[in-house]
């Protein structure tokens, strides 16, 4: 939908580039054919009496953690015209809850914004000097508990060493994921000290350790519990650098990869999505995939050494 440029937002929490911020007390006054609203402000006060009296369009612009049951409990549900709504997101929590407004008059347009945009993220080299080439990198983020189960699962095969690995203290109030920390402390540093807002937000990012190492190990933030796939910057950084993937994410993830970069951009990735053993992808269990990924993982860093023995005693 093109959007003119008479839309005017009410958008006091979020943020969006472009547009200005109004309080909750002008939404009355707005003179915009159509009314842009962030999901972080549908809640406030006024925001469903405003949309069930108002004859304008309505976009609400969601993102995948908060298009959740909240949205339909608190908002939807007490719409009393949805053909007059337009929802964005870049994905929803649960399948059913999106069928459940599939025919509906809402109309629900699901985007993947961080395939479409992943040129929107910039590597950048902080030029950090005397880092050592190793088979992967696995950069933890946020202390999700599936992450944590991957990362014990490599340190029980002792991979750790052999990769770039991220595992940091998390900005106080911004992550509340419980996790087991009994096999590994979040102290593995690679170029930061903590785990920010500001970090997981940021549009650039260091590109450093991603060209020191052959693959790049994911464990992507939606592990398709309730249906649906999401796909994030972390998996779309290392394609954008042109580095062979190992997915943790919803099962078939590599299949809805490869048909997005191909929707999008007419992009074949699949020599950096099927140049392992993929059999990972199509386990049904959480536990399965991570089993599976955690021998390809060891598989491939067995060939690794053997090269770089090979590398170093006829080349050298």
């Amino acid at each position: 939908m093109n959007i003119p440029n008479t839309v005017e937002l009410f958008n006091k929490g979020a943020n969006l580039e472009g547009y200005s911020f109004l309080s909750p007390l002008k939404i009355d006054s707005l003179t915009a054919d159509i009314i842009l609203i962030s999901g972080y402000d549908t809640h406030k006060p006024g925001v469903v009496e405003y949309i069930n009296r108002t004859s304008k369009k309505v976009i609400l612009d969601y993102t995948r953690e908060i298009a959740n049951s909240y949205l339909d409990t608190c908002l939807l549900s007490l719409v009393e015209d949805l053909s007059k709504v337009v929802l964005y997101s870049n994905g929803y929590d649960k399948i059913d809850f999106f069928n459940k407004y599939k025919n509906t008059e809402l109309t629900w347009i699901v985007d993947s914004f961080f395939v479409m945009n992943y040129k929107k993220y910039t590597p950048i080299s902080l030029n950090l000097k005397n880092i050592q080439h190793k088979p992967f990198l696995f950069q933890v983020g946020k202390h999700r508990p599936e992450r944590i189960k991957l990362l014990n699962a490599l340190n029980d095969e002792n991979l750790i060493p052999y990769g770039h690995v991220s595992f940091i203290p998390v900005e106080k109030d911004f992550d509340n994921t419980k996790a087991d920390y009994s096999k590994i402390q979040p102290n593995l540093f690679l170029d930061v000290k903590e785990f920010t807002r500001s970090t997981s937000h940021a549009k650039q990012y260091t590109s450093d350790y991603y060209q020191k190492c052959e693959f790049v190990v994911i464990c992507e933030t939606d592990l398709n519990l309730y249906g649906g796939l999401f796909i994030t910057e972390k998996s779309t950084k290392a394609i954008q650098l042109n580095k062979k993937v190992i997915i943790l994410g919803g099962k078939g993830i590599l299949d809805e990869l490869e048909r997005l970069y191909t929707l999008h951009h007419n992009m074949d990735i699949r020599h950096l999505t099927r140049w392992c053993d993929t059999s990972y992808d199509r386990q049904d269990s959480i536990e399965n995939r991570i089993e599976h990924i955690v021998k390809e993982v060891k598989k491939q860093v067995g060939i690794y050494n053997q090269q770089y023995i090979y590398n170093k005693k006829h080349l050298i």
